[in-house]
Formats: C-alpha cells, structure tokens, sequence
C-alpha cells in the first residue's frame, strides 16, 4: 500500500474523549482482513457516518500471542500506512494489545514490554489505544500475589501506568469481566467489576458485550445497573453479528434487540461481525442507522404484528408504511440496507489476498491464475506445491472412463473435470416386469413439476466463466438478496423464508402419510382427496423454494465483486445442498415410497435428534438465555437435522470448490425412463475392467444393475448434470430378501437371455468375441456366488448398496450427498445398516468407500482371493 495519500476535504474533526465512538472492531478469532479491506471499511465507515475502527485480530500473533514482539520494518510500515488510511476517511484508528495470555502484573520487563511496544506503534502514527483481557483464566501467579490483592487490582494497576505513559490518549479497556453472564457472581455484587470501576483512570473507557458474550438484547436498565458499577457510561463490544465460533453460520441480518434509548447512556457502539469482510454491509449499515435515531418503533404496534417472532407458517406480516427518519426498525432498516448493499455485488473487485498487519495462526491465501486464466487459492506457505491438493473432496479421474463410488486422486482441482459425455439412448431390456405402478409414479415426480428443476440436490463442478456483459437473468434482484440473508440472518433468529422452509418441510415429512396411504388404495376409481392434492401442492411449492435458492446461488457467481462472492458462496453452497437434499426426500416420499407404520414410530422415521420441532428446542433457541454456539450450524444445520440421518453426520462434512462454480448437479429418485441412462453408466464403469466387451451394454446392465431396477425402485437413486445421468445410487431394503427373489424371478430370465456360448450360438445373431464368451461362462457357472453374500452381514448390515458416478464428477460432496438421500430412504423403512461388495484387488475404491465412513467388515472365513465387504451403520 503506497504511503502518499491525496487529502480529502470533510468537515469532520479529529474525535476527543468525550464524542460518541461508532464503527467496528476487527476482533473475531480467525483470519485477520486484508489491508485492501481495511481501507474499504474506511470508506464506507466515512460514507455511513460512523468514526471508529478497532484493531483487535485475534489470531495475528503479535497482537496476542506474541504481544512483547515488535513489528518488524515491513509490518511497521503496513500499520503506518493503514493508520494514515484511516485519517484520510477521517477514521478512529484504535490499536488493541491483549497481553493477558502470559502477563506477569509485577514483572517491571512485562510492563516495559507493553509500553515499548505501544510507543513504536504511537510512533507510527496512532494516537489511541486498547488493553485487552478478554478470554482468558482470572487467575494471579504467585508472584503477581505477593504485590496484588487481587486479578482487578494487577489490571488495573498496569492500565493506569500504560495509559499514563502515553500521555493520556484515548483509550479503552476490556475487562476479563466482560458481559453479565461472566461477572461473579453478578454484576452488581461483582468484586472485579467494583475495582475496575473505582480505581481505573476515569479517563480510560471500558467495553462491555451486555448480557453474555453474544447478547440477544442489551436493555437500558441493565446499562444503568452497570454505569453505577463502573462509575462511567461503558462501549458497547457488540458480538451480535460475530460468527467466528460455527463455521456454518453468517449473520447478514439487522442491529436489532438494542434499544436506541441506550445511546444517550453509552460511551459508543462497535460492532465485531463476521470474520467475512464483504459479508458485514447490512450488520454496519443497520447500525449506523440505529445510531441516528432517537426513537424505536412503537414496542405494542411491533408485538402486534410479530415483528420479532415467525408466524405459524413462517411469515412475517408487513413493516410498518409511516416511520419516522429518527425511528428505528430493524426491518425497516434492514430493506434499505439491501438496496444499498445490491450495488455493492456488482463493484469490479478481486478476491482479497489475505494479510494482516503481522504473522497469524492461521495459513495466508493468495491467489494463483492458472494457465486457463482461472483464479485458484493455495497456501503461500505452499505455493511450489500448489498442485498437491487434498484429496479430502477430490475423486480421481481414470481415462474418459467412469469412477465406480468414485476413486480419489491427490492432483486434480475441480475445474479439471470435463463435461459429461452425452448418453447414447442404446436398447437393452430383460423380459421381466418391472415393478407395478411405476410409470404412474413416474408422472408423480413430472406432474409436480419438470425433472430439471425437481429432485433437485446440486453441487457445483465446472468452473463458472465471466461473461463480457452480464445478462438480465442473471442479476441478483432485491428478493434474491433478501432470501439470502434470511438464509443467514442472526444468532438467536432465523429469517421468514427460512423459517418457512423448516416448517415446510416438517409439514411434508410429517403428512407424508396422507400419500403413502393414498397410493396404497389408489385404483382408477379412488379419487385424491383434499388432503393428497394440498399435499402435493406444497410439495411443488417446496420445490420452487428449492429453485429460488439454486437460482440465488447461480446468479451470485455471476456477479462482478468476486471478493464478495468468493466469501458468500461456500455458505450459500453448502445450504443449497442441504435444501436440494430435502427436496429429494420430499420427491421420495410423493411417490408414496414410507411405509404408514414408520409415520408413527418415533424411532422409525423421524429423527431421535433434537430439531426445531423438538419441545422446548425452539423456544431455548430464541430466548438468548444460551450462548448461540449450543445451536450449531445454524439455519443448515435445522434443516439437515430433519433429516433421518442423525447418525451419519460426516457425510455433511465436506469443503466449497475452491472456484465458484454455475453448473448444477442433480439427484432425484430413479425413474423408469432412466433404465437405459442407468445401463450406459454401468457399462462405461466397467469396460475398464472388461475390455473388449464393446456393443454389450445391456449384457453388463443386466447383470450388474438389472436386478435392483426391477425388483428395488424405489431405492434408488440418480445424479445428472447439464449432459445427462451421470450416476446413480442403487440400494436394496433387505438383500437377504432381494437375493430370494433375483434367485426366482431374475436369475432364470438373465441365463435364458444369455445362453452359453457354443459354436452354434451366438448373441443378436454375431459372432461373440472371447472376452464375452469367458464373461458368460463366468455368469453361467458362478452366479450363486455373484448373486449371494455371507449371512453373517445381514445382522448389522440388512441393506445392499451400488454406487457410481462418473469421473467428471470431481467432488466428493456429490457421492456423499447421494448417499445421504440413499440411507436417507433406507432408514426411514427401519434399515439399520448398509454394506457394499469390492472386488478384492480394488484399492482405489476401498479408499473410496472409507473416504464415505465405510469400515471393512471382517468374515471368519475370508481368504485373500475373496471379494472385500465395506459396511456401515446407520
């Protein structure tokens, strides 16, 4: 950053100790913002009218951990030129040290330390300062007791001498008793807190978070009580939008729970957001709004309409239409902080290398174009090796060939993989009856609404492409911002419209019995009722919610800022899947696929986690009496927890691409349509194993994948992108049962249909090759040993599962899922466990299946030449 900064005229003047400070303090654990990002905040801190900024990271090292370290020639003269950004905006600079980790109160080379350190910052330009003694243990050594009576006198005692060694600037502390929940025993009766009140300087201002580290609300009297106590009007440190402590959760909704009769009784307001920079537009804007206002929005008329609660169906009735300039109403607020905040989407902006004022704790990012001009993130610690990725989320790539359950490779990014090649429509079929109703229940999934937007479980994989001149339908528009910051909207508070996908959703799953019975009695006299029609109904409304979200998530990587896309989309990703998930389940369960009886057995199909449906769940959620971290995952974690998948939780665990990807992968039930997709698939997957096996599609169909398409349907799964079926997930209920009946209805047909090869028989009147006619004679004479696995499996693990996708599908996220919407269904039917056969010899795709939480199952009689058998419980 250069050092010469043009002025700018404002008729701002420099802050005293006596102005009202407003702004942010960058004080979350995790990556520290990058300097370009700073000197934005700058900007737009001048433009909202605020004054203040906090330097506080705790994860840059000699801030904290390494505090009696001094900033190097480098790191000095990146501080200095960030100070001077900041009096050029007219900007606070206020820089924080936390000693308190390893501080020795009496230890006069401590507290030298301390002042050395402050003196080269001061003499890099800055003129105000914060003592930090957040978060750590109240405890003296020994030594420190011999001279102190107590862990607030030995605070204080080196605040007051710091404060008074550097000339009395402006200057904040923060107590190790910073919010009610943490003062002992209270706030009033708290010996610390009276210390720290009648012996600290008074010119010296101590912050304060409310009533608990991350505070719902912050009420006046509770101010009041704690103005006596410290004998000063405290700062509000205003964690209400930090999410440094769930990495699934953002916060993009308004200041709120604070009312605006608290300003005249503070000494200020910073905010510590998200540790996402581009993510804190609406968290700053709305409290800059709430700073000029004088007055709330009458507190009966908001009860009245249930501004701060959701309504039965999750809506919001509308905000108040007359509103004074000076009254503030987070709604209210909140609307015009999204049509400020849209402009912001389309600023020509890079993603941020990552760089804070000294080393952090965490690796630093910077980016890396590849030779195709696509922008990557990599490790500077590691850039010579940028191409050795983990192979946590990858799949590795074989040929052009397909990946059976996908096998993993250590060098390939996710924008390596290619399209998928267009499926051949090639005939193949065996001469036995595929499951009753099912082109019925095929128009179900259709008549709900068309296949490409239904079923719906996408995941990004190609690398998305800027266009010269964006196109109309892929700008984000009011309502696209609006649902993706109800998406993410704050600790104690999901927003309307997710709060409507929960109870949507909880509506469908839960009345999921109305259809099953339905199609139970369904003949061509029995008419729907009411009941099934409103069921339907919904169901296709959910899935235009799903459509909404994965639009959202499409028109977000076209936008121009791709700082803040880059920090949106991992978020705005993995809820997209959590919810096209949900949809699957729902396609799932209109082709009336659950049993009536699991409807009622609370071990059967519903989940034994607590949910949002849970008594008492949702009401300890909003009451801000718990610290937010109880309730993980937010809004996509509520929504995947309604799933019945409460035991297998990993496969949720998974990483964003690192480049923000537009194509969609979907997965929805199986259809009967899908038959000859299914077979290409298959095929491909296992020409590599079976070479010269060309034109026997339906051969290898219907030996491998045949028997669960007629006889399990309705556990099955397909994947398909922008080119076609691209995979599928084949499962079976009960394959002790399922080998029975492949035993008596399908086993016979397949011989019948491929006989053995003699010298005057032949297949489709051809001469067959060699390779087909030992394929053959392998089917023939060793079919009880393909169509059979031990008994002793099916005690744990009842369900048989195929897996396979193609091998552009480069990230594991796509297996995982469809797995999840497999053992999904199975549980929901009282599986308890599921298992796979892998070929002995096959390394890569037991790597694979463990990659999935697969463990391999030990058999007492197991030689090295038998196949290997991978379960797991569920």
């Amino acid at each position: 950053m250069s050092s010469e900064i043009n002025p700018i005229e404002s008729n701002l003047k420099p802050l005293n100790s006596s102005d009202f400070l407003s702004g942010v303090v960058e004080g979350f654990y995790g990556r520290p913002w990058s300097l370009e990002q700073r000197k934005d905040l700058f900007s737009k801190l001048q433009k909202f009218g605020m004054n203040t900024y906090l330097y506080a990271p705790k994860d840059d090292l000699k801030h904290r951990a390494c505090w009696r370290e001094l900033y190097s020639v480098e790191e000095a003269e990146q501080l200095s030129n960030l100070m001077k950004q900041a009096k050029h905006y007219n900007i606070l600079f206020i820089y924080a040290i936390s000693p308190g980790l390893d501080i020795n109160y009496s230890n006069s080379k401590d507290v030298q330390a301390l002042k050395r350190k402050l003196d080269q910052v001061k003499q890099l330009g800055d003129s105000a300062f914060a003592l930090l003694f957040d978060d750590i243990e109240p405890e003296l050594n020994e030594t420190d007791k011999e001279r102190f009576n107590s862990f607030a006198s030995a605070q204080v005692s080196v605040t007051n001498e710091v404060y008074q060694h550097l000339g009395q600037p402006i200057f904040l502390f923060c107590p190790t008793e910073y919010c009610s929940s943490r003062a002992i025993p209270s706030v009033i009766h708290s010996e610390y807190l009276t210390t720290i009140g009648s012996k600290l300087t008074m010119g010296i201002d101590v912050m304060w978070t409310g009533t608990r580290v991350i505070s719902q609300t912050i009420r006046l009297s509770q101010i009041q009580e704690l103005s006596e106590v410290l004998r000063r009007k405290p700062i509000i440190w205003d964690n209400l939008h930090a999410n440094d402590y769930d990495q699934k959760r953002l916060f993009l909704g308004p200041y709120s729970g604070r009312s605006t009769k608290l300003i005249a009784n503070l000494k200020g307001v910073l905010t510590n957001p998200n540790c996402e920079y581009e993510a804190n537009f609406i968290p700053i804007h709305t409290l800059s709004q709430w700073i000029k206002c004088s007055s709330d929005a009458n507190e009966n008329v908001c009860s009245d309409i249930k501004l701060e609660s959701e309504l039965e169906n999750g809506s919001f009735e509308d905000i108040p239409t007359e509103l004074n300039s000076t009254t503030y109403h987070p709604k209210n607020a909140l609307r015009i902080s999204i049509k400020e905040w849209i402009s912001e989407f389309y600023r020509d902006k890079s993603p941020s290398i990552k760089s804070g004022i000294g080393p952090t704790t965490t690796f630093e990012q910077v980016m890396i174009s590849n030779n195709d001009g696509k922008a990557n993130i990599v490790s500077d610690t590691n850039i010579d090796h940028q191409n050795e990725s983990s192979s946590n989320n990858k799949i590795e790539v074989e040929e052009d060939n397909l990946v059976n359950k996908e096998n993993i490779q250590q060098s390939l990014e996710p924008m390596d993989c290619n399209p998928s090649p267009e499926l051949s429509p090639k005939l193949n079929s065996l001469d036995v009856p595929m499951m009753e109703n099912l082109k019925e229940e095929s128009n179900v999934i259709k008549s709900m609404t068309s296949v490409e937007s239904s079923e719906e479980m996408q995941t990004e994989v190609e690398p998305f492409q800027e266009a010269d001149e964006l196109s109309k339908t892929n700008n984000l528009t009011y309502d696209d911002v609006s649902l993706l910051v109800d998406l993410f909207y704050l600790p104690f508070e999901h927003g309307s419209q997710g709060v409507q996908i929960l109870h949507e959703f909880h509506w469908l799953k839960s009345n999921g019995y109305i259809v099953s019975d339905y199609r139970r009695k369904r003949n061509n006299e029995l008419v729907a009722t009411s009941e099934v029609n409103e069921w339907y109904e919904r169901a296709s409304k959910f899935n235009d919610i799903t459509h909404k979200i994965g639009r959202l998530l499409t028109r977000l990587t076209f936008c121009k800022n791709r700082s803040l896309l880059y920090e949106l989309y991992p978020y705005v990703w993995d809820i997209k899947g959590v919810i096209s998930l949900l949809n699957s389940y729902v396609k799932w369960i209109a082709l009336g696929r659950v049993p009536m009886t699991n409807f009622f057995q609370p071990l059967g199909f519903f989940p034994t986690t607590f949910t949002w449906f849970s008594k008492g769940y949702k009401e300890a959620f909003k009451s801000g009496e718990q610290e937010p971290w109880l309730f993980r995952g937010g809004l996509t974690g509520e929504l995947q927890r309604l799933l019945p998948v409460e035991t297998v939780s990993d496969l949720f665990s998974y990483t964003a691409p690192n480049s923000p990807t537009c194509q969609i992968y979907t997965i929805r039930p199986y259809l009967p349509a899908d038959q000859l997709s299914v077979y290409e698939v298959c095929y491909k997957n296992f020409q590599r194993y079976l070479m010269c096996m060309d034109d026997q599609q339906a051969l290898i169909g219907d030996k491998f994948v045949g028997g669960f398409l007629t006889l399990s349907p309705e556990y099955c799964f397909v994947v398909e992108d922008d080119s076609g079926l691209c995979g599928y997930a084949l499962a079976v209920l009960d394959a002790k049962s399922f080998y029975s009946k492949l035993e008596v209805s399908w086993i016979p047909e397949l011989l019948r249909k491929y006989p053995l090869p003699t010298t005057t028989t032949n297949i489709d009147q051809q001469q067959i090759s060699k390779p087909i006619e030992q394929f053959l004679l392998e089917l023939h004479n060793n079919y009880k040993n393909i169509y059979s696995d031990p008994d002793v499996i099916f005690k744990n693990h009842s369900s048989l599962l195929n897996l396979t996708v193609m091998s552009s599908i480069m990230d594991l996220s796509v297996p995982k899922r469809m797995l999840a919407c497999v053992i999904a269904a199975l549980k929901a039917n009282g599986s308890k466990g599921v298992y796979c056969r892998i070929p002995n010899n096959d390394k890569k795709l037991l790597d694979f299946y463990t990659k999935l939480g697969f463990q391999t199952l030990q058999l007492s009689n197991a030689t090295e030449k038998d196949d290997l058998y991978v379960g797991r419980i569920i």
